[in-house]
Order: C-alpha cells, then structure tokens, then sequence
C-alpha cells in the first residue's frame, strides 16, 4: 500500500498529528548526528593541538 494512500484512507487529524512528530523525529535524529560529528572533529583538533605542543611546534 502506497504511503500517500494510507494517508488518504486515514482521518485528516490523524494525518495532521502524524506529520510533526515524524518531522521532529527526523530532525533530532538529524541534530545527534551532527552534534556526534562536531563533537568527534572537535576533539581530534583539540588532540592535535596539543600533540603539536608537546612537540614544540607552536605558531
């Protein structure tokens, strides 16, 4: 059954219901992800920093 039938055949409040909790689904799954991939590059950077400190090799 097609997704826009099942919508058609369910009650328009329902449908209406529905829709932002699928959109607020889909964006906090999408904000983890990106928070995930700041959180990892800022932490690479930041190992980096003081790899290079340690070294001597400050700027």
């Amino acid at each position: 059954m097609d997704l826009m039938m099942i919508f058609h055949l369910a009650d328009p409040l329902t449908s209406l219901l529905l829709l932002p909790v699928f959109s607020f689904i889909a964006c906090s799954i999408m904000i983890c992800g990106l928070q995930w991939y700041q959180f990892n590059s800022v932490k690479a950077m930041s190992a980096e920093l003081a790899s290079m400190e340690i070294a001597g090799e400050q700027k």
